[in-house]
């Protein structure tokens, strides 16, 4: 595994549209190493204020539940009521008796972004999704936010101190075959 270099952090940073400082792009990568995500696969990056938020692909929640042996189905739909659109989940699991309901409403979730104007179901969907996913299979082994800032913060020390790895030589070809794909050029690799 090499360094992840100069030119690789401002990549990361207009992939995710980031505009901050080094330490918090190598902290969101920190968080994302220590819970054994891919950066660049398996992670969102989103500002907050002066610092990134790192959040995870509806469809990890959907495989952890399928890795727990305990799911037995599972349906999404979008309706309407006197409070507003919503999105509602059932989860069926193969040790309840009834499945788990979670409903979402759009006007409780919604951001002013350019891909919640674009696609405000869609992404009203994804969020019900992963949020009656992770109360329906919580993990134990996830850590707390702030362990997980904690271990952040602790990593970013080591990376300054040990000058460690942050990304692997796979996440690394997959971050310059996406620079390639937007017509960016690899600088001093």
């Amino acid at each position: 595994m090499k360094q992840i270099v100069r030119h690789e952090l401002d990549l990361i940073k207009s992939m995710f549209g980031l505009d901050v400082k080094d330490e918090e792009i190598l902290r969101a990568l920190s968080i994302a190493r220590a819970k054994g995500l891919n950066p660049l696969t398996d992670v969102h990056f989103v500002k907050m204020g002066q610092k990134v938020a790192v959040v995870e692909n509806f469809v990890l929640h959907i495989r952890k539940a399928e890795r727990s042996g305990l799911l037995k189905g599972w349906k999404v739909f979008v309706g309407k009521d006197d409070y507003g659109v919503y999105a509602e989940v059932q989860i069926f699991r193969k040790d309840w008796e009834f499945p788990f309901e979670w409903r979402t409403y759009l006007n409780e979730v919604k951001k002013e972004t350019p891909i919640w104007k674009q696609a405000p179901i869609y992404m009203l969907k994804k969020t019900a999704i992963a949020q009656a996913f992770r109360l329906c299979f919580p993990v134990e082994e996830d850590l707390a936010y702030e362990e997980r800032d904690s271990l952040a913060q602790d990593s970013v020390q080591e990376l300054e101190d040990n000058q460690e790895d942050v990304i692997t030589d796979k996440q690394r070809k997959y971050l310059w075959a996406f620079a390639k794909e937007k017509g960016l050029t690899e600088e001093a690799q």
